[in-house]
């Protein structure tokens, strides 16, 4: 699995308008490898839309990105909307089935996220909070 993690700081009279920009993102369901999508505004920042999309592998990803990826964003209207983006991609297996991964997405209305990093020297390669300008503790909610 895949996952993308994009964050965009939007100002203030352009949330309605990334928001709208969003709906163009839908067409994505149609795309071979893609799992699914998520995002909203972050809580604690809310001039920062966060946005996580799951993907099954990094070869139907990087086709998205070679032959949709333009054109939806074309479609969005949203490259006015947001002044900075900030995009991760991580590689690894999911704790979930793919089915109960998204039935988990598909039924909660909060999604806490925070970004940690593998001390590989530990040798059981314990998970440390990012520290610095990397760190984020992101809360979203979508209902």
């Amino acid at each position: 699995m895949l996952i993308k993690w994009i964050r965009c700081g939007v100002k203030k009279e352009n949330k309605l308008l990334f928001s709208k920009g969003q709906e163009a993102w839908s067409t994505l369901k149609k795309t071979e490898g893609f799992i699914g999508q998520i995002g909203g505004w972050n809580k604690e920042n809310p001039l920062e839309a966060c946005i996580i999309s799951m993907w099954k592998n990094s070869i139907c990803y990087e086709n998205f990105m070679r032959n949709v990826h333009d054109d939806i964003f074309k479609k969005s209207n949203q490259e006015k909307t947001y002044n900075k983006i900030s995009v991760s991609l991580f590689n690894g297996s999911s704790m979930y089935k793919e089915s109960g991964f998204t039935n988990t997405m598909c039924n909660g209305d909060t999604l806490k996220v925070a970004e940690y990093i593998a001390d590989l020297t530990h040798p059981k390669n314990e998970l440390k909070k990012c520290k610095g300008r990397h760190h984020s503790r992101i809360s979203l909610s979508w209902r």
